[in-house]
């Protein structure tokens, strides 16, 4: 990259395939900050000293589709916000408009999708109220416009990244954005925590499972990843997703809402498709939502205690938690603070209807093996069900 200085060419070093998108800052004067897109297709910003007439670049990741003859040549769009900081609006390499907020003084940037589909390079302004107004061609061939409000600081919004077979669930606003959920992929496990102070503990395993000639048919034992998306809607993030556990057709909504000062609560609705002959196994043959967590010993653990509605069970070695089963409605594994964790979150769980609840501990003594589960049963397949999860400190 090269710029003009008071009629003199100056070299910038770095290798681009975009046009050059320079802004001021006002928030950090003294600097002009430059968006382009890299050799390896990624977003990058040069910062240039006008004082010392020296420039640094650096990588903000990411990836900018470009299409050769298109309206889509990866040209970045940024532009600074009323908190300083700068959004650089791209078309991602899946054709949505992604936003990077990007801290020009501490270097830190984070992505987040603002979902869509566009077909040509975005352009965005800052309006006289603070809002930023994006605008594209979308797919269908119109002028599409995204506004966004900065003016109460940076918009909080839902960040959804897929790693391998697991899908990491930010929430958060600026170049902060601490994870809040997880899911897996493989295994159906769902991990929630009630914010930045909390750790991961319990999981909630999202798919049944039940006992079918003599074994326990598990999500995990499956070869084929889960299938899922997300959007958001109003300020939820809803995540539908589907697969199969033995054969049997499973699909699914979670529903998440913005996490708040009591923790964070999501609705998981389930639906089957077909039915499978279940082994005679009472209050274990099939089971709609399971907890999976770990209890080592009364000083290493991630939940200290089980609770069938207002009744609290502790939680053994080995052997059963409750037996016989209890009927309730509501269930959950207590968190809080062990010789090994610090805020593990307590996980509830709100069943749409009364169900027999009960429990097993396998004796372990390793402290990253889920040793417990705690779940809800039925004698036969259900074919649909809902329940509310809130991760809350204990």
């Amino acid at each position: 990259m090269w710029d003009n200085v008071d009629g003199s060419w100056q070299p910038r070093g770095g290798y681009i395939t975009s046009d050059a998108k320079p802004v001021l800052n006002p928030f950090n004067p003294g600097f002009i900050y430059t968006s382009v897109r890299g050799g390896d297709g990624a977003l990058w910003s040069n910062a240039l000293d006008t004082d010392s007439n020296t420039a640094t670049w650096r990588g903000l990741g990411g990836f900018i589709s470009q299409d050769t003859g298109t309206l889509n040549k990866g040209n970045p769009a940024p532009v600074v916000d009323t908190n300083g900081f700068i959004r650089t609006f791209v078309r991602g390499g899946d054709g949505a408009l992604w936003d990077n907020a990007y801290d020009g003084t501490t270097g830190e940037a984070t992505w987040c999708s603002l979902a869509g589909y566009i077909i040509s390079d975005p352009n965005a302004i800052r309006d006289e109220n603070g809002k930023l107004q994006i605008s594209a061609k979308g797919s269908d061939n119109s002028l599409w416009i995204n506004n966004l409000n900065t003016n109460q600081g940076p918009m909080a919004n839902w960040n959804v990244v897929q790693e391998g077979k697991l899908v990491r669930i930010a929430y958060g606003s600026g170049v902060n954005y601490p994870e809040y959920a997880a899911f897996y992929l493989d295994s159906s496990y769902f991990r929630m925590n009630y914010g930045p102070d909390s750790v991961w503990g319990t999981s909630v395993i999202l798919f049944p499972s039940f006992w079918k000639n003599g074994y326990q048919q598990r999500r995990v034992e499956e070869k084929e990843p889960i299938l899922y998306g997300w959007k958001t809607e109003g300020t939820d993030l809803i995540m539908p997703f589907m697969g199969w556990i033995s054969g049997l057709p499973v699909a699914g909504n979670i529903r998440i809402n913005p996490p708040n000062s009591n923790g964070l609560s999501a609705k998981v609705s389930i639906k089957t498709y077909g039915d499978i002959s279940l082994d005679n196994k009472p209050n274990e043959a099939f089971k709609p939502v399971m907890l999976s967590s770990m209890h080592i010993s009364p000083d290493i653990w991630d939940a200290q205690s089980a609770y069938v509605n207002s009744q609290v069970y502790s939680i053994p070695t080995a052997d059963w938690i409750t037996y016989p089963a209890v009927t309730g409605d509501r269930f959950g594994l207590k968190g809080g603070t062990s010789t090994l964790k610090v805020n593990s979150p307590t996980i509830d769980i709100y069943l749409d209807r009364s169900l027999p609840i009960t429990g097993w501990v396998t004796p372990s003594t390793n402290p990253y093996d889920n040793n417990v589960g705690f779940w809800a049963a039925s004698d036969h397949v259900m074919d649909s069900w809902q329940y509310d999860i809130t991760a809350k400190k204990a």
